[in-house]
């Protein structure tokens, strides 16, 4: 995307000044998906590199693609963002919270911030609070010439950051909005995101028509942006099992889920024996719970056996589905 001739909205500039001009450690931008946070973060951290507040750059995100927007959008402002995890000589370094628990890793990335300078620019806080507040206060703990940005869709509560740029003015794109060609075309502009949520947005209505394969990668990937850690599986004798979801809840241990895609017709329903199969295959490998995902619905045997079973069973059907598109797309919770 280009971005060289970028012409910021109101919010946006007042941002890009505010945050610029800022001398604190820690700092907070909230905005909707769909808004451009991540131009107008990449826009002040120009400025600020360019104005010598800053050495280096470090964004951290939930997963891959992410990154890769970060990185396509700073190349635009002759940012080199490095996706290399062991090149720590560009302008700048991207992770995901994921490679920050390779082994090594976290402490290079501490050697990296020791020197000072650092701008790190932390996203997804409002999926990764805890995690992302750890992570800071370590990074500027190093060194106090770095700074932090923390970048959310929601307002962080209960957090000890000391300073927040909130933005007034949140926007909301519904499905039917996000299809208008003149829709795309104005906010594109602005958020390197709207394709991946126009991607997704296709999918949502075409459930359908994707191939059982696609199905299950679809899955994983809204799997992987909630925090987990994905295995999925060759798709070929899984022996019930297509992906394999863990999740670190702190003080709470590890949580892993052993997750079964059903690929049907909406009149085609999941009946009891395969709840029953699904049950089996948990047991076997002792997870913490076993859970079926359909582009179709649940017989009525089948989800009363889930509902009995609800502490290891669970199950998220079409309208399940809908609903966790719609929260990942818009931040809709209802």
């Amino acid at each position: 995307m280009e971005t060289l001739n970028f012409l910021p909205s109101q919010w946006q500039q007042k941002f890009i000044e505010e945050f610029v001009a800022s001398d604190r450690q820690r700092n907070t931008l909230v905005a909707a998906i769909g808004t451009g946070k991540t131009t107008a973060v990449i826009h002040a951290a120009h400025r600020r590199l360019k104005e010598g507040r800053n050495k280096k750059l470090v964004v951290i995100s939930d997963f891959q693609v992410r990154l890769e927007q970060w990185a396509e959008t700073a190349k635009a402002k002759q940012i080199d963002l490095s996706l290399a995890f062991s090149e720590f000589e560009e302008d700048g370094i991207a992770f995901s919270y994921s490679d920050l628990l390779i082994d090594g890793m976290f402490n290079r990335l501490i050697k990296y911030a020791s020197s000072g300078g650092l701008l790190v620019i932390i996203d997804d806080v409002n999926i990764h609070h805890k995690e992302a507040i750890n992570i800071a206060d370590r990074l500027l703990l190093e060194n106090q010439t770095n700074q932090c940005l923390y970048v959310s869709t929601t307002p962080l509560m209960g957090s000890t950051i000391d300073w927040t740029f909130n933005i007034e003015r949140e926007f909301f794109f519904d499905f039917q909005a996000l299809a208008l060609p003149e829709t795309r075309i104005q906010i594109a502009r602005f958020a390197p995101s709207i394709d991946l949520a126009s991607r997704l947005y296709a999918k949502t209505n075409n459930l359908d028509d994707l191939s059982w394969r696609q199905f299950e990668i679809f899955v994983s990937k809204l799997l992987e942006s909630d925090g987990y850690e994905i295995e999925l599986m060759a798709g070929t004798k899984d022996n019930g099992i297509d992906i394999v979801a863990v999740k670190d809840l702190g003080e709470h241990g590890l949580f892993k889920a052993l997750w079964q895609a059903k690929k049907y017709r909406a009149g085609r329903k999941i009946g009891i024996e395969t709840i029953r199969e699904l049950a089996d295959v948990r047991n076997e490998h002792k997870a913490s719970k076993g859970i079926i995902v359909t582009s179709s619905f649940l017989t009525s045997g089948a989800l009363q056996r889930v509902q009995r079973d609800q502490y290891i069973l669970g199950k998220v059907d079409r309208n399940d589905l809908t609903a966790w598109i719609d929260r990942k797309l818009f931040g809709h919770t209802s």
